[in-house]
């Protein structure tokens, strides 16, 4: 695996992550999270407003995968302009989050900034496009879960297995 795609809970990197694999925060928990450490610092959903539309307003954080997987080799000027002007957005974002008001939104925000990008930066390597979102692996684990609970909760234990690793090869 190149790129490891993940939520960025606590611990997937430093359990998950081979040395030669590349990181790929899911944008969806990245903008739905922030808000969260912004509570954190004390700072209430009216206190955050102006912060949470400075991070959406970061260019990589209005695209969605049917805008990546229309891109064709023509389209590099314009990814390059995207992950230029989505660091200018996250600089900027970083000036406004002092660190004495906002440390743990700001520290999110620093874990966020390269990873979250890191499909921009594999398609411009190689031309290939990843997932930005965890959105189509966490579709099927809820309905591996859902089917386990509906139907696998009558099955053997061996007969749930030998599902499970049908459902996992698939």
């Amino acid at each position: 695996l190149e790129v490891l795609l993940s939520d960025g809970g606590p611990g997937i990197a430093e359990n998950l992550l081979h040395p030669s694999m590349k990181p790929q925060r899911c944008q969806w928990h990245g903008k739905r999270e922030f808000p969260y450490f912004l509570y954190a610092d004390g700072f209430k959903k009216a206190e955050q407003q102006a912060l949470v539309e400075k991070l959406q307003a970061v260019p990589v954080m209005t695209l969605v995968q049917a805008d990546v997987e229309k891109l064709r080799p023509q389209d590099r000027p314009l990814v390059e302009q995207i992950v230029e002007k989505t660091q200018q957005g996250f600089a900027q974002l970083l000036q406004a989050l002092d660190p004495q008001r906002y440390p743990r939104a700001r520290t999110y925000i620093e874990h966020l900034m390269a990873p979250v990008t890191t499909f921009l930066k594999h398609w411009l390597a190689t031309g290939e496009v990843i997932p930005l979102t965890t959105n189509a692996i966490e579709n099927a684990f809820s309905q591996v879960n859902n089917r386990i609970k509906r139907v696998g909760r009558r099955w053997s234990e061996t007969g749930l297995l030998n599902w499970l690793k049908v459902t996992f090869y698939k």
